[in-house]
């Protein structure tokens, strides 16, 4: 297929020659200055091929035979190259039709459109089973899918450069242009057809995406009560343990604020361990691809249409599962913080979960600004404030190492 793209492009190319021939006013120009021995010379290529009639009366006799010969000669020369070039256009026409038909009979594209038709009534049928096991099931469908992706978006790169290398080729005649329209519209056939193949994919990604962004929230809203109750505890224990080391400043109740001190401080890791075994994990690939699905599905001429209510419901979904990621990461930050370890230990741990939340954000305001502006928005207020947060966080670090130290001394 590469073969039959370079020899259009020589073809292209050939034709685009002729655009270098004179003026016929300049041609006369240049050639009344020549003596009679030099004209025969001149570049054929440059002559122009709309010299009028009358042109060269007041040439002088051997001149004016000399231009006659190259004329002639010119155009026995041009008649010769059309003829080739017509049959290369011809043989290249046939050629290029050819791979269209196995194109169009490809057996991979046919096991791409049967697959997402397949999946597609999986997942109807599956509309109301949340179960892991339907979940895993649809995903590994999917997966034999995406594995056939590469091949098809190849073939589409194909027809887009086979049309634009047919476009820029110029027509000698009548006939050429009816077999280069007549390419060209069976390219544009297959391409369409593509464009749709591709669309009914990144519609079934999209359905599959809002499946996985529907099952993360159910699982959130699911956990919500309990979590807010151990965080409320939580609180609870940070705040006995500042006012407990407020006591300990005060000589008489030393040792015993101290005892209390540890005794918070381990309720208050087991209650974080407890906080942890509940929380809907949320990883960063998977928003990165929720939101992929999105935009693909949204810029698709074809499956565009067919989401345009869905798509404000997914992205205000998605930004509430992107929310909910970074109050993890800084969760889980302000955790390490107020929690005896190795300070270089800490800090690595609490920048490694910043830079991770940090990388997510900047992925949402960088991925196609112009696809869904507000949530670009959101991310940026959120990276604003992230800078802050960090600062607070290993604020917190350094206090929480200062208080252990004394604590530990004592």
């Amino acid at each position: 297929m590469d073969a039959g793209i370079f020899k259009l492009s020589m073809i292209s190319n050939a034709r685009q020659k002729t655009s270098d021939s004179l003026s016929p006013e300049a041609f006369y120009q240049l050639v009344k200055a020549l003596p009679p021995d030099k004209i025969s010379t001149f570049p054929l290529d440059r002559i122009p091929t709309n010299i009028p009639a009358d042109m060269g009366t007041d040439l002088s006799p051997a001149s004016h035979a000399a231009v006659e010969h190259l004329l002639h000669t010119a155009s026995s020369s041009r008649h010769i190259q059309n003829q080739e070039t017509e049959h290369s256009l011809r043989d290249e026409v046939v050629t290029i039709l050819k791979e269209v038909r196995l194109l169009e009979d490809n057996i991979k594209v046919k096991v791409f459109k049967g697959k997402i038709g397949n999946l597609m009534q999986m997942l109807s049928h599956s509309r109301d089973d949340t179960s892991q096991a339907c979940n895993e099931r649809i995903e590994k469908n999917f997966k034999h899918i995406n594995y056939l992706l590469f091949d098809i978006n190849s073939e589409y790169g194909c027809f887009l450069k086979m049309i634009a290398n047919l476009e820029r080729i110029k027509a000698g005649n009548d006939a050429e242009t009816r077999k280069l329209d007549i390419c060209i519209d069976r390219l544009r056939r297959q391409s369409n057809r593509i464009t749709r193949l591709l669309g009914e994919y990144y519609l079934l990604r999209f359905k599959i995406s809002i499946r996985a962004i529907q099952g993360k929230i159910r699982q959130i809203e699911d956990q919500e009560p309990s979590l807010t109750s151990k965080k409320r505890g939580l609180g609870i224990l940070y705040g006995r343990m500042d006012t407990t080391l407020s006591l300990w400043k005060q000589l008489f109740r030393k040792s015993r604020s101290r005892q209390e001190y540890r005794y918070l401080q381990n309720r208050a890791a087991a209650l974080v361990d407890e906080i942890k075994a509940l929380q809907t994990v949320i990883i960063e690939s998977d928003l990165a691809r929720w939101l992929d699905a999105i935009n693909d599905a949204s810029l698709n001429p074809y499956s565009k249409n067919r989401i345009t209510k869905s798509t404000q419901e997914a992205l205000i979904a998605l930004h509430r599962l992107l929310m909910q990621y970074c109050m993890l990461q800084e969760d889980a930050a302000l955790q390490i913080a107020r929690s005896p370890l190795l300070e270089d230990s800490a800090k690595f741990a609490i920048d490694s979960l910043l830079t991770s939340e940090q990388s997510t954000l900047h992925y949402f305001t960088r991925n196609r600004k112009n696809t869904h502006p507000w949530l670009v928005d959101e991310a940026q207020k959120k990276l604003r404030a992230l800078k802050r947060l960090r600062k607070q966080t290993f604020a917190e670090l350094r206090r929480t190492n200062s208080i252990y130290h004394r604590v530990a001394q004592e």
